[in-house]
């Protein structure tokens, strides 16, 4: 009896059900506690950080567009030395607007029309791509940033022979009217070929995901070789169209999943003058055949 007495002792001390009781936390050492003087040293080191980060980004940017450029030559920068580059610049708008125009026209036709399943279904990523063409690259990058950010483009600023001053990334300037350098409207043009794969599934999108970036940072790095943009400029581009890409695909999906829903609750609702008769307690349909 004593052993089983003190065994219930036991574990009515260790807690409820043989639980531990927590123990009393630790107070914490003097050094461990932050003083008034801590916290201001370490406002003032991230104070010191914020203005350095804008100034590294233009650091990287000089240093990216500074081998291509070259003061002996007309055109400064030995990108518009060669045709190719030059090809590319031109004919990159050409067919982004003639896949914009091609996606406008396969608009006004219904795909019930449309017979064969293949060419209904490259449809809708044509569809695709002319829908991120109109937002991203007419909207969004070309009337939203370019025309609004003002930020010069390498050929214009001070260090490669231009007349204003170097603007940072995510700086907002009236060096530039119209047209700016931020962010590149060659690179979002390229990037549009991964509305091919934008209703596709995970991994079809990852792919074309990647076959666009790829052709978005290859048209950029070419721009930043004619000095028509900063390095910075080609990767917020992509960042950018990303965005586009993402939330054009979640308004579809939302859409799709609301029509859907509408149309349960309107296949489900009875229709017509037996519907009415079903409501009020009368059968669906008459019990002796109408003549």
């Amino acid at each position: 009896m004593d052993g089983a007495h003190g065994a219930c002792r036991d574990r009515a001390g260790a807690g409820f059900r043989g639980v531990p009781r927590p123990a009393h936390p630790r107070p914490l050492p003097a050094s461990a506690v932050p003083t008034p003087g801590g916290l201001a040293r370490l406002a003032g080191r991230r104070a010191r950080l914020r203005p350095g980060l804008p100034h590294l980004a233009g650091g990287l940017d000089l240093a990216a567009s500074a081998p291509f450029y070259l003061p002996q030559i007309p055109t400064g920068f030995v990108g518009n030395l060669y045709h190719g580059v030059l090809d590319l610049w031109r004919l990159v708008p050409q067919l982004g607007r003639a896949l914009g125009i091609a996606g406008l026209v396969l608009l006004l036709v219904p795909a019930r029309r449309i017979p064969c399943g293949m060419a209904r279904r490259w449809r809708g990523r044509l569809l695709a791509v002319a829908a991120l063409l109109m937002l991203g690259v007419c909207l969004v990058v070309n009337q939203g940033l370019k025309e609004q950010v003002g930020r010069p483009r390498p050929q214009q600023v001070k260090p490669f022979g231009g007349p204003y001053d170097y603007v940072p990334v995510g700086s907002l300037s009236q060096a530039c009217a119209r047209n700016c350098s931020f962010v590149s409207g060659h690179a979002a043009t390229g990037f549009v070929i991964a509305g091919f794969g934008l209703w596709g599934v995970r991994r079809t999108r990852r792919r074309w995901w990647a076959a666009g970036a790829l052709l978005c940072l290859a048209l950029g790095a070419a721009r930043v070789a004619q000095g028509g943009h900063f390095a910075s400029d080609v990767v917020f581009s992509l960042l950018v169209m990303t965005g586009v890409a993402m939330a054009l695909r979640a308004a579809v999906v939302h859409l799709r999943g609301l029509r859907r829903r509408i149309g349960r609750r309107h296949r489900a609702r009875p229709r017509g003058l037996w519907g009415l008769a079903s409501g009020c307690g009368l059968p669906r349909r008459p019990m002796i055949p109408l003549s």
